[in-house]
């Protein structure tokens, strides 16, 4: 399932590149939730500060990070999308502590208790409930003892599930022919916040929940937030 994901995210990396259609700015969710004062955790985040984001994609959430001077990092599952990512964030930051590598979030190449933070959005493309615990052990692995996860996945009132199909608890198929990635694939979804929130407590001490809701011109995305201490 990884290489076929490779193919694909690689053509859209791509493509995305070549028309400059991608995303050029950290998420607000979480600059708010990280920067601002909403979680009353102290992350304490610094230049002595290691980050890193699974599933990266172009990068755009380890600016704010680069901007003041941390390590960052980040996993793709593709060379070629690394060397992308690396690119986007090296002409903005031209220095070295920038590090992109080959991997998944369940394959995170970097040694056990190496990160003070660990952002991710990836959970909403695993295909079942076991594949999301494995990611999580792997989140945990990699964090420091008493440092962080930064988590998202989507939320149950996204328009999202408007283009697929049920096929058991938590389970959908993508039912979108527009969806060139996922057209037919199978994924896990949390049905709801408190599912969400128990199964991260299975694998951290502490867990602040959010929500992100928009409605826009009768579209609505829907994110689940989690911030986790190890």
């Amino acid at each position: 399932m990884i290489k076929s994901k490779s193919k694909d995210w690689k053509s859209f990396h791509l493509k995305s590149i070549k028309f400059g259609k991608f995303p050029k700015y950290p998420q607000e969710l979480m600059l708010k939730t990280i920067f601002g004062r909403y979680s009353e955790m102290n992350l304490s985040i610094n230049k002595k500060s290691k980050i890193i984001d699974i599933g990266c994609g172009f990068g755009n959430n380890l600016i704010p990070f680069a901007d003041i001077g941390c390590k960052v990092n980040g996993v793709e599952i593709d060379k070629d999308i690394c060397n992308i990512t690396k690119k986007i964030l090296r002409k903005k930051f031209p220095i070295k502590n920038i590090n992109i590598k080959v991997g998944h979030n369940r394959l995170i190449p970097f040694k056990k208790n190496f990160f003070d933070l660990v952002m991710t959005n990836t959970l909403h493309y695993e295909n079942n409930f076991n594949d999301v615990d494995l990611a999580l052990k792997e989140y945990c692995r990699v964090i420091k003892k008493n440092k962080f996860l930064y988590i998202t996945t989507t939320g149950n009132k996204s328009d999202f599930f408007k283009k697929t199909k049920k096929i058991s608890n938590n389970i959908y198929m993508i039912n979108d022919k527009k969806d060139k990635i996922r057209f037919g694939k199978k994924f896990f979804f949390f049905k709801n916040e408190n599912f969400f929130k128990r199964t991260l407590l299975k694998h951290f001490k502490k867990v602040i929940l959010g929500r992100d809701t928009n409605i826009i011109n009768g579209n609505c995305t829907d994110v689940y937030m989690a911030l986790c201490q190890k």
